[in-house]
């Protein structure tokens, strides 16, 4: 199985641009998993410690935008992306190692593969095409791209982050601003908090209603026993059932 951690993070930022993630970021080395935008932190060489992780996802749908201008070619990438994640469903439930092993083993040659046809096809096609901007996006990531075949951690996508984007995005339509540069580092506070909840099925309300009550009197020293997990653990140890209600995750129906 994949270890992830059990926290949706988000930050509050008056801009687009670079800087205020790499802030964020300080010192840490690792991988950071994310499409190609320019502000993204590790796609860049800004920050020597990061990995970067491509997204298939993200290359799959420039092919499929493509589809329609050019069928055949669009159709011939997307079957090398499906053998890819046809892969991955079958190592759902295997471990770390099994993972890279057989990555190693089975996705590798359909990379190269894949990445020779791209090559090929790439000067067939015009350049401002459709189909030559997908082409162009994955052999311009292709290191990122192929990265999560060493490692058994990552995943192939960066799908379920952007899927905690959604509340956002809907958020935007809903309420359109957050009033102050305050109220917007209030909302990714709140948003960090009940979408951590969400991801490990722990009833928002619930959680909130209680740590709110203790968190002032509990020991500084214990803080991370108010955690959204561990919190949701404990509670499971005294009998308590504090999962999500299946109706919390339906969408709201405007009354009539």
């Amino acid at each position: 199985m994949l270890e992830r951690t059990p926290y949706n993070l988000y930050q509050f930022t008056q801009s687009r641009e670079k800087a205020e993630p790499l802030e964020f970021l300080g010192d840490y080395h690792g991988h950071l998993q994310g499409d190609a935008y320019a502000g993204n932190p590790g796609m860049g060489k800004e920050h020597p410690g990061i990995i970067p992780v491509g997204c298939w996802d993200h290359a799959r749908r420039y092919f499929t935008d493509a589809s329609d201008e050019h069928p055949n070619a669009s159709a011939e990438a997307l079957a090398y992306i499906k053998r890819l994640y046809k892969i991955e469903r079958s190592l759902k439930e295997a471990s770390v190692e099994e993972r890279k092993r057989d990555r190693q083993s089975k996705a590798v040659p359909i990379l190269e593969e894949f990445k020779s046809w791209l090559k090929a096809s790439q000067e067939q096609h015009l350049p401002k095409s459709g189909i030559r901007s997908a082409i162009n996006y994955s052999l311009n990531q292709w290191e990122a791209l192929s990265e999560y075949t060493r490692d058994g951690n990552l995943p192939i996508s960066n799908c379920l982050c952007e899927q905690s984007f959604k509340a956002v995005a809907t958020g935007r339509k809903n309420w359109l601003f957050v009033g102050s540069e305050e109220g917007g580092r209030n909302a990714a506070i709140l948003f960090s908090i009940v979408m951590s909840c969400r991801r490990i099925d722990l009833d928002p309300y619930a959680y909130l209603d209680d740590v709110l009550r203790r968190v002032n009197t509990h020991p500084a020293n214990r803080i991370d026993e108010l955690l959204p997990d561990h919190w949701q653990q404990a509670r499971k140890a005294e009998g308590r059932d504090v999962s999500v209600r299946l109706e919390d995750h339906r969408p709201l129906r405007r009354a009539s």
